[in-house]
């Protein structure tokens, strides 16, 4: 407003408001004001309420506001107002100056107080246009209009409606019950209390701000409706309303407040109104700041209520607070088992122990084996442990790192328990045959591992060799780079050097001075190509050896040596003969034959030459091998004939005996 109702009287002067009113001029003179007056107003869904509903269905529907004022006894007023409003949601159908109703049928109120057309001066006519100035949306001055009323102290309360206007919807909002527009109607009033009309002395006022209005699809019902309660002396109590803990960050609304929405910068908000009037309140939870970031949860009401969501009816000054509690979410990611905590939201100063399992199993032979985690806000940025520790107090996140491991397991076959030393090396580390490590490897690691070979037995005469490797690897020995489960197996074969003789063949009997021929048959039953040396002894005891002889032999080859021994000078006696096979590795020694050498003309072998001996060789004489009366032992020469020669030799060694 441009102007108070005091300056207006002091424009027009005196003598005007005495022509206006000459019938109440006098009365009037010495009046005093009592207090302030109080201005309030009603809607459609009762008394005191600065939110109205209107449930709609199509354009062109209505409601109306009117306004009241409540004023002291035996005391005159007077009132300017303006208003302004959105022209594409509603507009204006109608405005009603209400002097009296039937409660009110004492109150005097003058007409031509206002009346257009009388002659008094500008500012006291009500000039309205008839499209009521549709285009800017705003009633009011310099088109403004007033009212001054007169009313005894006769009958109380002490009320008056001073305008009724009734509001055309123009805009319907289309979705499902409860889905509404909005939007405010600004009011611009102010209520003089006049001192005196003779003799002006002053003014009070009482000013009144906005009402917001709500058009909604029918379905969700506004607030139950009031009735205006008009009492004398009307109190009114500042009710405010606030939050604590809320962030500055939160968007939307915190409290909903007789329909209307209070975020966070419109907090603290106070009212006056009426006492005994009701209103509905109720505190929006969750807050969200962020999503999965940040929100506030209500955690009570403290003031003149407890209650999240609910009324209040009004019988004193007072706060109603909505108390908060900040959360902050928690993202919680892994590849593997199944985190403690998973992602979620944590108050505030929460103490989080955060951990997984390590070691996770991953099927058979595989494993995955936690690293560590890498956290961003409240976690540390990183750790090598499966488990963190942390006071959550900003949005957060843990994200747990995983390796994969591979069983790998050594092993061998063929080396038996006669050996006890090292069969295998793996990184380094020595292995006998009974043992079967098995190791859990880092995917992508590489190692190394060998297997010996050859393993030698008994001063070698045995041995073990690697034959294959069998599973992950194919190498006897070298480097692995794990990428799955498995074993790696050395296989080895037995091998041995060994020769045997198998045979020594001679005649049972050799005369004294002629030549024995003796078969040794010797064998490689071993594995491996051999060099041979065979050694034949008469008589091994007294290292008396016949001869010694060179043989190849190819692994599983034999062969028979064909061995000539000269008896000469040799003692005639019964001789064993012995041959004996060595090679690098060892020897083998064969006792198989006897044979005795006899005094030449000892024909029947019994140790002496004598007439016995020379009647076998009279009667095997002029004999060969092919005579039916051949008698070897008659041959005493050995040289295919029984003959003079051969009686000659008897004669000679005659008598001699061993």
């Amino acid at each position: 407003m441009n102007k108070t109702l005091s300056e207006l009287f002091a424009t027009v002067g005196l003598a005007a408001i005495l022509l206006c009113f000459p019938s109440v001029a006098m009365p009037l003179v010495g009046a005093q004001p009592a207090s302030n007056p109080s201005l309030f107003l009603v809607g459609p869904n009762g008394q005191g309420l600065e939110v109205f509903y209107t449930n709609t269905t199509s354009v062109g529907s209505t409601f109306t506001v009117t306004a009241f004022v409540d004023t002291p006894d035996d005391s005159y007023f007077g009132w300017f107002g303006a208003f302004s409003f959105n022209q594409s949601q509603l507009n204006v159908v109608n405005i009603a100056f209400v002097a009296n109703s039937s409660s009110q049928s004492a109150w005097t109120y003058d007409a031509g107080f206002y009346a257009p057309g009388t002659g008094y001066p500008p500012f006291m006519d009500l000039v309205i246009p008839p499209t009521y100035n549709n285009t800017a949306g705003t009633i009011g001055e310099p088109d403004g209009f007033g009212e001054a009323v007169v009313g005894p102290n006769t009958l109380p309360p002490n009320v008056i409606d001073l305008i009724s206007i009734t509001f055309k919807v123009m805009t319907v909002p289309s979705g499902s019950p409860g889905t509404s527009i909005t939007g405010t109607v600004a009011w611009d009033w102010n209520v003089s209390l006049i001192a005196s009309v003779i003799g002006y002395v002053g003014e009070m006022d009482e000013s009144f701000g906005n009402f917001v209005y709500y058009i909604t699809v029918p379905g969700a019902p506004p607030p139950p409706p009031q009735q205006p309660i008009f009492s004398p002396g009307l109190v009114q109590y500042n009710i405010t309303f606030d939050q604590t803990a809320v962030g500055s960050d939160v968007t939307g609304n915190v409290v909903v407040i007789d329909g209307a929405d209070f975020g966070y910068s419109s907090l603290p908000a106070t009212f006056s109104w009426y006492d005994g009037s009701t209103h509905t309140f109720a505190f929006q939870s969750p807050l969200v700041a962020a999503p999965n970031s940040e929100k506030y949860l209500w955690t009570g009401t403290s003031g003149l209520s407890t209650l999240q969501t609910g009324s209040l009816t009004v019988t004193g000054s007072g706060n109603v607070t909505g108390n908060y509690e900040t959360q902050y979410y928690l993202t919680v990611a892994s590849t593997y088992d199944s985190p403690a905590p998973t992602s979620g939201w944590f108050d505030s100063g929460t103490i989080m122990n955060a951990n997984v399992t390590s070691s996770v199993s991953g099927g058979p032979s595989t494993q995955y084996v936690c690293t560590g985690w890498t956290g961003t806000g409240s976690v540390p940025s990183s750790g090598s442990t499966n488990y963190a520790s942390f006071t959550i107090n900003a949005p957060s996140s843990i994200t747990w790192n995983w390796k994969t491991q591979y069983q790998v397991t050594f092993n061998q076959t063929g080396v038996g328990t006669d050996f006890n030393g090292t069969v295998f090396t793996v990184d380094g580390a020595n292995y006998t045959g009974s043992a079967s490590p098995s190791f859990w490897w880092d995917s992508g690691s590489t190692h190394t591992y060998a297997y010996t070979s050859p393993i030698v037995l008994n001063q070698g005469v045995e041995l073990y060799l690697w034959n294959s490797t069998t599973g992950l690897s194919t190498l006897q020995w070298g480097s692995i780079t794990v990428a799955a489960s498995g074993n790696i197996t050395g296989n080895y074969v037995k091998k041995v050097h060994e020769v045997l003789l198998t045979n020594v063949a001679a005649k049972s009997w050799v005369y004294q001075g002629n030549t024995a021929n003796i078969n040794v048959t010797v064998s490689n039953v071993g594995d491996f190509p051999e060099n041979v040396w065979v050694t034949l002894y008469c008589n091994i005891t007294a290292n008396e050896s016949i001869d010694a002889y060179p043989v190849y032999l190819g692994a599983g080859q034999n062969y028979t040596l064909s061995c000539d021994w000269n008896t000469a000078g040799v003692p005639c006696l019964n001789y064993t003969l012995t041959a004996v096979a060595t090679i690098p590795t060892g020897s083998n020694t064969l006792s198989d034959g006897n044979i005795t050498v006899r005094i030449p003309g000892d024909v029947n072998g019994d140790g002496r030459v004598d007439l016995r001996d020379i009647a076998l060789v009279a009667r095997a004489f002029d004999s060969t091998p092919s005579s039916p009366n051949w008698n070897p032992a008659a041959d005493i020469n050995g040289d295919g004939v029984v003959n003079m020669k051969d009686i000659t030799l008897v004669a000679r060694y005659f008598g001699q005996h061993t």
